[in-house]
């Protein structure tokens, strides 16, 4: 099954790089996704690094996360605040099949590129933090910082 799931990753364009405890795999267009593969279970796990107004508007934040969470097909959305990142995660269960696992990839590309890049406060906590003032500005940039 290993063999066959990185066979149509690189079908589907995503560069391969193999460890001994999981399998990284990059595409320009898509979130970089870390493979693990155990007990006959599929995992695809990545993560985004989020901003200083995650942490200090960190409610508006968890409420950001539930909003993608209710809007995805399969992917699971989570953080850890102490390190500030927005962590996404989808198992595949089964066995291999070429058109289901290709249903897979397409599902978890659209919770993952589209449902992030659509959602309109995915700037607000994913942006970098020089991005963030660029936009908003110190002042407003500051009144999340110190609430």
């Amino acid at each position: 099954m290993k063999q066959q799931i990185l066979n149509q990753m690189k079908m589907n364009g995503y560069k391969i790089e193999e460890t001994d405890n999981a399998i990284f795999a990059t595409r320009a267009d898509a979130a970089p996704v870390m493979i693990r593969f155990i007990d006959g279970t599929v995992m695809f796990y990545s993560q985004y690094n989020s901003n200083l107004l995650s942490r200090s508007d960190s409610s508006g934040f968890k409420s950001y996360i539930n909003d993608l969470n209710q809007s995805v097909a399969m992917t699971r959305f989570s953080t850890n605040p102490e390190i500030s990142i927005l962590s996404f995660d989808a198992n595949y269960m089964g066995n291999y099949d070429e058109y289901t696992f290709a249903q897979f990839i397409r599902l978890w590309e659209y919770d993952t590129r589209n449902m992030i890049d659509n959602h309109s406060e995915s700037f607000r906590y994913l942006s970098s933090d020089d991005e963030l003032v660029s936009e908003y500005g110190n002042e407003s940039f500051d009144s999340y910082a110190t609430a």
